[in-house]
């Protein structure tokens, strides 16, 4: 849980695009900006939010991370 204006720091697998979000064949889940923004909006102000690699490694994680720096929004 986070209180209101509370921090979350989220780190997670970044699809670039719909053909990335279908295709979750290995690692964690993966989402959509759209999606996650969306997801998040009626309680969180996202303070920023980035794309990254996770790591170089071929087939372990060579894929893209979405960082994100949220604000929960007060009640």
């Amino acid at each position: 849980m986070c209180r209101p204006g509370g921090l979350w720091v989220h780190v997670g697998a970044a699809a670039l695009g719909e053909d990335d979000a279908l295709n979750q064949s290995g690692g964690p889940s993966w989402t959509t900006e759209e999606t996650f923004l969306a997801a998040v909006d009626t309680w969180f102000t996202v303070l920023d939010l980035r794309i990254a690699d996770f790591g170089r490694r071929p087939g372990v994680t060579d894929w893209a991370a979405g960082y994100a720096v949220l604000r929960r929004r007060e009640d």
